[in-house]
């Protein structure tokens, strides 16, 4: 709509500089010429702006009822304290249909397919109906947990190829893996998303990846803490295979 109002003002701009051309050279005392604008040229001008107004106007309007018509869906999310919901709002006038949703992190290197998380209780394909409203995920305390180790088990894998590992022989390779796991947390993470219309993107709040990454990674220190103390006891009579200070650092 706007570029169809600078049109009509280059027009009326256009008239009006003519006007003013033949108003100061008639006008001229000092002028030699008088110059009359010829006005069947100023039709044909206005004319043809007519047309080209009406020819932009028509695909406007074409392209405001495609936009009605198209499938069109949102994304709601509620998050609290151990409390993750997604809904999926449909809003076109004709229907959409949800074909897959993940959730994307890591720079887009790490995609955790939501088909596989078994809390969902949202199948793929879902069509939704004009107004349909739907939810993907309604995760509290223990799902919120298995949440977070659902997203956690794709760093985890890639760690796991380059032997980082929670090594109880091995504190420094231990150190190194619960680092990397709880840095995946600090990364910018979004809902992708996909319809048989269009593709959707929604970030994703980063508290919650900061929180389900820091839950994992506390959760599974702790587990190596308990293992090394476990193992330290059970060789507490081999001389030699743990140092003194060795099971006070562990514990702690």
């Amino acid at each position: 709509m706007k570029w169809i109002s600078g049109l009509v003002l280059i027009g009326v701009c256009i008239i009006c500089a003519m006007l003013g051309l033949t108003a100061g050279i008639n006008m001229n005392p000092e002028s030699s010429v008088s110059y009359v604008w010829d006005w069947g040229v100023a039709g044909g001008w206005v004319s043809g702006l007519g047309a080209l107004l009406a020819v932009g106007f028509a695909l406007l309007q074409s392209h405001k009822q495609q936009e009605k018509e198209r499938a069109r869906c949102r994304i709601l999310l509620e998050q609290g304290e151990w409390y993750f919901k997604v809904q999926i709002v449909s809003d076109g006038i004709i229907p959409s249909t949800v074909l897959s949703a993940s959730i994307s992190f890591d720079g887009n290197t790490q995609i955790f397919d939501l088909s596989g998380f078994p809390k969902l209780g949202f199948s793929f394909p879902r069509k939704l109906d004009r107004g349909d409203v739907s939810t993907l995920i309604d995760v509290k305390r223990d799902e919120y947990r298995r949440l977070a180790l659902a997203l956690a088990s794709l760093p985890i894998a890639e760690l796991a190829k380059r032997d980082i590992t929670p090594n109880i022989y091995n504190p420094e390779v231990a150190e190194e893996y619960f680092s990397g796991l709880k840095s995946c947390g600090e990364r910018d993470a979004c809902l992708l998303l996909k319809t048989a219309h269009a593709d959707l993107s929604h970030p994703l709040p980063s508290n919650l990846m900061r929180t389900c990454f820091s839950l994992v990674e506390a959760e599974q220190r702790e587990q190596w803490k308990r293992n090394r103390e476990s193992l330290r006891k059970e060789f507490e009579g081999y001389s030699g295979l743990f140092n003194p200070s060795d099971a006070e650092s562990s514990v702690n």
